[in-house]
């Protein structure tokens, strides 16, 4: 009899546990269910460089250039640009009615205040070394930025697509640098924002209302981070992720 009582005892401590734990969203036809093997370190993608968090960045922050589904740079918040004969200077034209996600305007300055703030000491970026190529950004009237090179570099598009130099909403951030990453939902560039995120748990990502691509395909992209394969595998076979 007290072997029965413990059992009970044990099945009943199980069960409120179960309806405790925090449930896994299930994909729908409007969900994407995405599993990663860690959770992210930040939202800022000027600070961060894990590849976790690099990924829902490029979810959330598009530049003047971006990777289409074939790795291959094409214009993203820029319609097209030009290069000068030495191939020094590169001169990027905005597409029209730009704006982030909370009804800013994007204008050619963001992309200079971005690049000043990715090479402030104060910032302690870890991508700074990848961009050695770039001399200067700046904003020629609202709709051109002019990228200023060292040297020739034919490769700057592909660079530029690096979350990096994406736009940054730098005029959220108030009194401290990183003050807008912890507003929800996020305001962004790209065709998603983030609406919550449970640390080691999940973070959802939204549509962004403003993106110039209309529409984003997928109403919300949940990533989950699982750190052991087999419990990842097991949630795919069960139908609990899509990817």
């Amino acid at each position: 009899m007290r072997v029965l009582l413990i059992l009970l005892l044990s099945a009943l401590l199980a069960a409120c546990s179960d309806a405790r734990a925090p449930q896994a969203a299930a994909p729908g036809p409007d969900r994407l269910v995405r599993l990663a093997d860690a959770d992210i370190r930040g939202l800022d993608p000027q600070v961060y460089s894990d590849l976790a968090s690099l990924r829902i960045a490029a979810d959330q922050f598009e530049g003047l250039t971006r990777f289409d589904g074939a790795a291959q740079a094409v214009p993203g918040l820029a319609s097209s640009w030009q290069v000068s004969p030495d191939g020094l200077v590169w001169r990027f034209t905005l597409r029209p009615g730009l704006r982030f996600s909370d009804g800013t305007p994007i204008t050619a300055a963001v992309f200079a205040r971005g690049w000043q703030r990715l090479n402030d000491k104060a910032t302690g970026s870890p991508h700074t070394a990848l961009f050695a190529a770039i001399r200067s950004v700046e904003a020629e009237g609202d709709a051109t930025v002019v990228v200023t090179l060292a040297a020739p570099f034919p490769q700057l598009p592909a660079l530029l697509a690096h979350t990096a130099m994406a736009a940054l909403p730098l005029h959220r951030a108030g009194q401290g640098a990183a003050d807008w990453t912890a507003e929800r939902p996020l305001v962004t560039s790209g065709p998603y924002r983030t609406r919550d995120w449970r640390l080691n748990d999940r973070l959802v990502l939204e549509r962004n209302p403003n993106w110039h691509g209309g529409r984003a395909p997928i109403g919300s992209v949940i990533w989950k981070p699982v750190d052991d394969p087999l419990a990842g595998m097991r949630l795919f076979l069960a139908g609990e992720a899509d990817i």
